[in-house]
């Protein structure tokens, strides 16, 4: 990365790589701000205007004109082809030149691919320089959900695991949940390791080693995991997080034979929960080489040298990319859209936010009640992760969620279209989708997409959805009554998981004011609001690229956490010096001139249960006051008659932020509608 030393002025920007779109916004050195949005497919689609020649190509673009020589080295291909010309030359922004001929009419649909990823598009679209030349000092912030995706999809890297003797089948059994209760077969989706290994070396529960190693099954173990091809091995034993040494030494161990990407789980988490932790291993095996990998295209190499890369955390934070853990980034972009919806809410005086982020492929909604809201321990797919994450519920409902025919009649998602081919307005013979939808109600302005849409293919896609109506024996609907049909179908997912997210922590929906944002989150505003029963909505600047905007405006961030599982009572001097330190732990981790610790979490529980409430840490006596109080909120009763436990405290400090992004969303005057449909 560079030593992270960025000279000065420099730009100051941030992306957000979602499934469908990658968003960014940047500051230029004389503070003005500037935005683009691109496909996360890094391709540019654009449609051939007159005077088009066989070599030569006019184009007709939308959204942010490239600056000369941009496509220059791309493959120009019709949609759906592969292959294609390379681009020799770019001279203007709307002309191109091939290196072979490419037949296309007047009017007719081209890509442009370029042989680079989606972020460093959006930089040079952004910075508007000669691409042939070095990019200028930047800091430049990344959010993304590309290791979630590979996780979902199973696109991980191959991994392998060392665990206790005995323990070799824990990924595979997990925690025994059940997705469907009623369900005759069971197919639960898994994480597994090309191949599990068993070590002999066991430390009590207090930590103490009451086995050390074998040698000769550390030198067996290596050879089979060089013989297996693995990118990653994880090493998770049990209490490990008591006493980290003791995996660092087999991992040391593994590293001295030549094993490739070791891994420790205690590296990674210091909570208690061998099953969590160990899946949380999995994940960070599986996926840390795919994050690698799309960080290092962020920017050229020529770049590194002179520019900074953060990368945001799901816990809305931001991390330096040397120290970056895949683990921690699985939902960074739509933490960015929290930590942009609650700035734009204190900004405008609202205490209480219901966020809703709708973007291509699902939408993804949180509750901000003058704090960002925490979950510690998240299911992503596969697995559980132990990791630092604004409370988020994501539904499959985007808009490039499908809309099908099946046997429980109309649905909504939860396959999506993405980039590639996209909803069927993109041109790219892709599926009805919510954005069709939307489009063929006038609720969509073609002229306001970023890219070329084809009115007449989404027309053409709603006619075979009420053809497969139709043979399958069902009423045919009116175009409007099924395109209105399915928009109910979306609102109410969407609404439900609102409430969930609300009603679950005791909080009433009607108290909070929504916040819509995403690129289509305004057009379902209004319906989410109304089931609710909610009655303001703030729309924020950059509402359609707040997830960038907010990781733009984030903080570095560090966590420190310690598991306590200690009695409430009398633990007021344990706590206060375990504060001291877990607040010189965090604070020394963040390379910023002034850190200041923001949040000191204690978790809460009745002595013999699992679940934990969060609060802020303060003396006992008023942390058990205050637990009674949340426990009766939460639950609707008292808590019974048994003594209260500390099972871990976690500490939250943060470095300086970005100044001059103080945009006030308050309305300044009359809005006009530009048309009327």
């Amino acid at each position: 990365m560079g030593n992270g030393r960025v000279p000065t002025p420099s730009w100051k920007i941030a992306i957000d790589t979602g499934g469908t779109f990658t968003d960014a916004i940047g500051v230029d050195p004389g503070g003005a701000i500037h935005r683009v949005k691109v496909l996360s497919s890094s391709v540019v689609r654009a449609v051939a205007r007159p005077g088009t020649g066989a070599g030569t190509l006019r184009l007709r673009l939308r959204g942010t004109p490239p600056p000369p020589h941009l496509f220059q080295g791309a493959r120009c291909a019709l949609p759906g082809g592969d292959g294609g010309p390379r681009v020799l030359e770019h001279p203007e922004p709307d002309r191109i030149v091939l290196d072979s001929a490419l037949e296309v009419p007047d009017g007719g649909l081209v890509e442009l691919r370029l042989p680079y990823g989606a972020p460093r598009l959006a930089i040079h679209l952004l910075v508007r320089g000669d691409p042939r030349q070095p990019l200028p000092p930047m800091e430049v912030r990344v959010a993304t959900t590309r290791a979630t995706n590979a996780l979902l999809e199973g696109r991980g890297a191959p991994f392998a695991m060392v665990v206790d003797r005995g323990l070799e089948d824990l990924l595979h059994i997990g925690d025994q949940t059940r997705p469907d209760l009623f369900a005759l077969e069971i197919e639960r989706p898994r994480l597994d390791p090309r191949a599990v290994h068993g070590l002999e070396g066991r430390l009590d529960p207090d930590g103490r080693a009451t086995r050390p190693p074998d040698p000769a099954a550390l030198d067996r173990i290596a050879r089979a995991i060089k013989a297996e091809g693995v990118d990653a091995t994880g090493v998770g034993l049990l209490h490990g997080f008591r006493n980290p040494a003791h995996e660092s030494a087999v991992a040391d161990a593994l590293r001295a034979r030549g094993v490739p990407g070791v891994i420790t789980s205690s590296s990674l988490s210091r909570a208690e929960g061998l099953t969590a932790r160990t899946e949380t291993l999995a994940v960070e095996a599986s996926v840390r080489s795919v994050m690698d990998r799309f960080l290092e295209g962020v920017l050229p190499d020529d770049a590194r040298e002179h520019s900074r890369l953060l990368v945001m955390n799901s816990s809305g934070g931001l991390t330096e990319e040397a120290d970056f853990l895949a683990k921690d980034g699985l939902l960074s972009g739509p933490a960015g859209g929290v930590v942009g919806a609650a700035d734009a809410a204190r900004a405008a005086g609202v205490e209480r936010l219901l966020g809703f982020d709708m973007g291509g492929t699902s939408t993804d909604v949180s509750r901000y009640d003058g704090e960002l809201l925490y979950r510690f321990e998240t299911r992503v797919g596969p697995a559980r992760v132990q990791s630092p994450c604004v409370a988020i519920e994501t539904v499959a409902a985007g808009g490039g969620s499908i809309c099908s025919w099946g046997d429980g009649g109309l649905s909504v998602g939860p396959r999506s279209a993405g980039s590639d081919p996209g909803p069927a307005c993109y041109g790219t013979g892709g599926p009805l989708t919510l954005t069709d939808v939307n489009l063929l109600l006038g609720r969509a302005d073609p002229g306001s997409f970023g890219i070329p849409i084809d009115l007449e293919a989404a027309r053409s896609a709603l006619r075979g959805l009420a053809d497969r109506i139709a043979k399958a024996g069902g009423a045919p609907p009116g175009d409007e009554a099924l395109l209105s049909g399915l928009l109910e179908i979306a609102n109410e997912r969407m609404a439900q998981a609102m409430r969930s997210i609300s009603l679950r922590e005791g909080a009433d929906p009607t108290e909070h004011t929504l916040v819509p944002f995403g690129g289509a989150g305004g057009q379902h505003a209004c319906a989410i609001a109304e089931r609710l029963g909610i009655d303001r909505i703030l729309l924020p600047p950059d509402a359609g690229i707040l997830s960038a905007r907010g990781t733009l405006v984030a903080r570095p961030e560090r966590f420190a956490e310690r598991t306590l599982n200690r009695p409430l009572a009398g633990t007021d001097e344990e706590l206060r010096a375990l504060a001291e330190r877990l607040a010189r732990e965090a604070t020394g981790a963040l390379a910023s001139p002034k850190p200041e610790v923001l949040r000191t979490l204690v978790g809460l529980r009745l002595e013999g249960q699992d679940d934990v409430l969060q609060l802020e840490w303060r003396p006992a006596t008023e942390l058990q006051s205050a637990f009674v109080d949340d426990f009766r909120r939460i639950y609707g009763y008292d808590p019974p008659d048994r003594p209260v436990e500390v099972a871990w405290m976690r500490v939250r400090a943060s470095g300086d932020r970005i100044p001059g992004v103080t945009d006030d969303p308050r309305d300044s005057g009359q809005a006009t509608p530009e048309r009327t449909v």
